[in-house]
């Protein structure tokens, strides 16, 4: 069951909340290929739902508040992170290791993932889109 989540005004910018969770921890996450992410990795449920809240509506994505996440794992070219909303909206977020973000709609996903497969000659993957754990 997931826990009540406490909202994040618009005012506060995202490195402020980062810069404050890393000056109370010191946890790191092997896996990530940032340390934006094992920062985010290390937080609560509550503090990272408030986080991708503040991060999609600062980057003009409608998200009233976030019910899941799911680090996708990371590569040189940034950390994949999956952020859904209680309204239904779900995005694949890109966090690079110097803080930056690119967010695309799952569903946005799902029809790239597509065309890749028609243009190869593939079928089209049950493996596409923001909830695959690889």
């Amino acid at each position: 069951m997931r826990r009540v989540t406490q909202q994040v005004g618009r005012g506060v910018p995202f490195m402020r909340i980062v810069t404050a969770i890393t000056l109370l921890t010191t946890a790191s996450l092997a896996n990530a290929a940032n340390q934006t992410s094992a920062r985010l990795y290390a937080m609560s449920e509550a503090e990272q739902f408030a986080v991708w809240r503040l991060v999609l509506t600062q980057s003009g994505f409608n998200c009233s508040a976030v019910k899941k996440t799911m680090y996708q794992g990371g590569s040189s070219l940034g950390d994949m992170w999956s952020v859904a909303c209680s309204d239904g909206s779900e995005y694949a977020v890109k966090v690079a290791s110097d803080s930056s973000t690119k967010i695309i709609a799952c569903d946005e996903l799902k029809r790239i993932d597509a065309a890749i497969n028609v243009l190869n000659g593939k079928p089209p993957s049950s493996k596409s889109g923001c909830w695959v754990a690889y």
